[in-house]
């Protein structure tokens, strides 16, 4: 029920007492069992007019269920953490009901037409295209591996199947006969970043191909050095592509990738550059996964609300920058510091060094302090004995 309440809570800013405490009644009746209208408002003694808006809400965004039983509309609360979606999103009872029905068509069809084992990548894959073909409106977008539907796919379930219409049967058949050629699942993935036209993706299989390809891994320095010049132009590259996004620190973390790559490039030696390739790899894959988390996040804003979509991410980004923040640390520690040649620069770093940070109140005193000095001796004269006492004179 908690996360009802914090996601309702960030749904609609809910400042207001009142309307945290209706909406904290109708959501514990809800949680209880399903119930009607009538059954909600006795439960609650809430108005039912305010009771119906509410409840229209919750349905808007995927949190809420409507059902006919008999001449009463019921309603049931949607499990928040769902397990058979990705990242635990929400998914209106009409939306499973026709995901099962794809998966059951895909399944028997594939079935159909060949011997081989259907992979999830397979069925994600024809899910997807015949999603889009067909306008079929379930929530799907490109996320690790490209476009895939909201709803996984599991081969040991036995999908339900509802009727649908005879243009989806169609597609799934010709969309399933494009896919059976594939004897692995990344031929299905590459046949989707082709189809699509996704540079992106595109992209970034060019930036593993160099990393996992015979030159970055060869014993030659020359080599890998060449290697490295060409992963910056697609690193670059890749970051254009990139989705855009308010959130500040994911443009901080792009950032400081793109000028850590530059000074592993430029500052490490032959010997460090040999060891650090698989740190490269690892931190590559973190990085592309956090732009991947971004990228389905932004495609599923056509189906979720950005609160519901901000709430049920939050925890993956999180872990996402903390694991790039680690790797970043130990790759950056891997290379050498500049040496200062500047005299000036020198002292201004052992000044810095020396030091002492300040309790609030003790910084309070001294900028007083400072003020009073300014006033009675001048801006020039402060900037003086602060040099002074710097030893920057």
């Amino acid at each position: 029920m908690e996360r009802y309440l914090n996601s309702f809570a960030l749904l609609y800013a809910m400042g207001r007492k009142s309307t945290q405490d209706l909406i904290k009644k109708i959501i514990k009746s809800l949680s209880k069992n399903p119930k009607s209208i009538i059954d909600i408002s006795n439960d609650t003694n809430l108005d039912r007019t305010a009771i119906v808006k509410y409840l229209n809400i919750l349905k808007e965004n995927g949190l809420l269920v409507e059902e006919q039983k008999g001449t009463s509309k019921v309603f049931t609360l949607v499990p928040i953490n769902r397990t058979n979606t990705f990242f635990g999103l929400p998914l209106d009872a009409e939306s499973e009901k026709k995901f099962n029905s794809l998966y059951h068509l895909i399944k028997k069809t594939w079935a159909k037409q060949t011997s081989k084992p259907l992979f999830k990548t397979h069925a994600q894959k024809i899910a997807y295209k015949v999603i889009s073909e067909c306008d079929l409106r379930l929530p799907s977008g490109w996320y690790l591996y490209g476009g895939i539907a909201i709803q996984a796919y599991d081969d040991s379930v036995n999908y339900e199947y509802s009727k649908l219409p005879k243009e989806v049967e169609l597609s799934v058949k010709n969309i399933t006969a494009q896919f059976i050629k594939n004897e692995h699942a990344w031929q299905s993935k590459k046949q989707q970043y082709e189809e699509e036209g996704n540079t992106l993706y595109l992209t970034k299989e060019n930036i593993l191909s160099i990393l996992y390809g015979p030159k970055f891994n060869s014993n030659e320095f020359s080599d890998i050095k060449d290697s490295l010049y060409v992963l910056i132009k697609m690193i670059r590259k890749l970051i254009s592509l990139s989705p855009k996004d308010k959130r500040k620190k994911y443009n901080e973390i792009l950032e400081a990738y793109q000028d850590l790559m530059l000074d592993v490039t430029n500052k490490l030696d032959e010997t460090k550059l040999k060891d650090c390739r698989t740190e490269l790899i690892t931190l590559f894959q973190a990085v592309w996964e956090y732009i991947a988390l971004f990228n389905f996040k932004n495609d599923l804003k056509k189906y979720y609300s950005e609160e519901i979509l901000d709430l049920q991410f939050k925890l993956y980004l999180l872990q996402k920058e903390d694991e790039i923040i680690e790797l970043g640390t130990r790759l950056q520690n891997m290379i050498p510091q500049d040496e200062i040649t500047d005299p000036v620069e020198r002292k201004l770093k052992e000044a810095l060094s020396q030091i002492k940070l300040l309790t609030p109140a003790e910084t309070k005193k001294e900028e007083k302090t400072l003020e009073e000095y300014r006033k009675k001796y001048g801006l020039k004269a402060l900037n003086e004995k602060l040099f002074k006492e710097f030893g920057l004179n």
